[in-house]
């Protein structure tokens, strides 16, 4: 509309100059006659028509537009709609299911796929194409346990389909603990949550602290455990030890090397890594103690989750691969 008013706009103003310039340098004693036919001739540039015409072209424009699934509301809003060229979107529930899926679990001794979809606690951990046994590693159980404890979200079945309460990364965590036989609702009694530091922006990390009831933790200096998540980088720079097998030892430069190379593997593929890490206690540390509590933690590993596009997406993005391999 902009665009075809403009040329009408410039058009009339040309013709109007032509007119009067043009008949006045001939005729100069007819120059009223000249402005008179010159602002007719501009008023009948505009068509009576051109609004009816608008009306029905836009009407036309909804009606394909709701054959797309698409609603208008306001019809000026088609023509809008017909001069994009590229679309923003958020991606996180638009573009994508909204539900994680653990994909990859990394402790220092194994670098495990998992397979399952959505927050069905059925799957497998493969380790080069292979399935494994969850309880045959200690760290990987470990890592678990944290996932577990480390979270307020509930995950379960509604109507033969497992389902979430809380946010969709901590679902997905209980969903892959329930992969290697930890669950929630059964740990809680074992691990009761005593105390916890809230997740925060500036942190990037949360931290629980449950009671160890029947000393099942044999490492533990108590009966009490801190486990910690968060973003790996800034969680493993307060680690000073490390879960290998059954022992806890001092990490190395070696070993945090390749942590950070693993996480910027896993984030390159498109996964969502978060770290995870322990403390054990003598005592419950005091409220606001924060900043010197998550100091000294013991690396337990990554997990990395995948929010998957939706099938319509997927199937988008294939018509344009092939339009332009045509091309």
């Amino acid at each position: 509309m902009a665009q075809l008013g403009n040329t009408l706009v410039t058009g009339s103003l040309i013709l109007v100059a032509l007119v009067i310039i043009g008949g006045s340098i001939f005729h100069p004693h007819l120059f009223e006659e000249f402005v008179k036919v010159s602002l007719s001739m501009a008023v009948a540039v505009v068509p009576e028509g051109l609004p009816a015409v608008i009306t029905v072209t836009l009407a036309l424009g909804t009606q394909r537009m709701v054959k797309r699934n698409a609603l208008i509301r306001k019809l000026p809003a088609v023509e809008t709609l017909g001069s994009v060229t590229t679309i923003c979107s958020d991606k996180t529930g638009t573009l994508t299911q909204n539900k994680m899926v653990v994909q990859m679990v990394d402790t220092d001794s194994c670098h495990l796929r998992v397979t399952g979809e959505g927050y069905s606690p059925e799957g497998e951990f493969q380790g080069e194409g292979s399935a494994t046994e969850a309880k045959s590693h200690p760290e990987l159980q470990s890592l678990m346990l944290a996932c577990v404890l480390c979270n307020d979200a509930i995950l379960q079945k509604e109507n033969s389909e497992w389902a979430i309460l809380g946010d969709p990364t901590e679902g997905a965590l209980l969903a892959v603990a329930g992969k290697a036989g930890l669950f929630k609702h059964e740990l809680e009694y074992d691990f009761p949550r005593v105390a916890e530091f809230p997740f925060s922006s500036e942190r990037k990390r949360m931290s629980v602290m449950v009671k160890d009831e029947k000393r099942k933790i044999k490492e533990a200096l108590s009966e009490f455990i801190m486990y910690t998540k968060g973003s790996p980088e800034l969680t493993l720079e307060r680690c000073t030890h490390i879960k290998v097998g059954e022992r806890i030892e001092s990490i190395t430069d070696d070993q945090r090397d390749r942590i950070l190379e693993q996480n910027n593997q896993m984030a390159s593929g498109g996964l969502r890594v978060l770290g995870f890490a322990s403390k054990l206690l003598t005592e419950l540390p005091p409220e606001g103690s924060e900043d010197a509590s998550e100091r000294d933690l013991i690396w337990l590993g990554l997990v990395g989750m995948l929010d998957a596009p939706r099938p319509e997406v997927r199937d988008a993005v294939a018509k344009c691969a092939r339009r332009a391999f045509v091309r």
